[in-house]
């Protein structure tokens, strides 16, 4: 989350995030149990811990920043991007026909202000209903291990459903993703990203599966 366009920079506070979009339902009791069928999406936003926002968040990472609505996260104070409720995070990424889907894994480290209340790839829900981790931005994060429901061949969805039932809200997220293929297939033509043959385990934002490993192809064929 955060990253500009290179995958080697945070970005700088306010700045849109063109890799995530959230969307907002003014309903704190979603169980996460079912996707909503029509969310209207923004582009997310930029934003950092401190003030305006809580100075007990996790620090950006130097790659990756918090997004929200907003930069400033409080939504006392008239705040017309401050949101109660349950707060949708969305990315996608090409995995290549070559990759096996079925032993495609996404490791996700993810701080969430108030909660990770879900997680979806494709749509489908990854955890029971209801699925809570209740304060999840305290340090060091919850680790996440995403194996189901990955489409070889095509543009592949996570969304991340968040609560918020107080003030602030945000999402802070890195990953390392691996799956094995038999070739490298060729780089891909828009913004969607390839997972190379031998990536293994890598630590970047999560961004850098849109973007990043289309480098990472080029750099190995050069």
């Amino acid at each position: 989350t955060g990253s500009n366009a290179a995958g080697t920079a945070k970005l700088a506070y306010g700045s849109t995030d063109t890799r995530w979009q959230l969307a907002y339902v003014a309903d704190t009791t979603l169980s996460g149990a079912a996707l909503p069928a029509a969310l209207s999406w923004q582009p997310a936003v930029a934003t950092s811990p401190g003030p305006p926002n809580p100075p007990n968040w996790p620090a950006d990472y130097a790659d990756a920043a918090w997004i929200s609505a907003d930069a400033n996260t409080d939504i006392t104070g008239g705040n017309a991007n401050g949101h109660l409720g349950s707060l949708f995070y969305q990315t996608s990424f090409n995995l290549p026909a070559n990759v096996q889907a079925d032993q495609f894994v996404a490791k996700l480290l993810v701080n969430a202000d108030d909660a990770i209340r879900q997680i979806y790839v494709n749509g489908q829900p990854l955890n029971p209903a209801p699925y809570d981790l209740m304060a999840p931005f305290i340090q060091p994060g919850v680790s996440l291990s995403l194996t189901q429901h990955w489409k070889a061949g095509d543009v592949n969805t996570i969304v991340i459903q968040t609560v918020n039932t107080i003030t602030y809200h945000g999402l802070l997220a890195q990953a390392s993703a691996s799956g094995p293929c038999t070739s490298v297939p060729p780089g891909p033509g828009g913004n969607a990203a390839s997972i190379p043959v031998d990536a293994g385990w890598m630590l970047l934002g999560l961004t850098l599966l849109l973007a990043l490993m289309a480098a990472w192809h080029q750099r190995k064929q050069g």
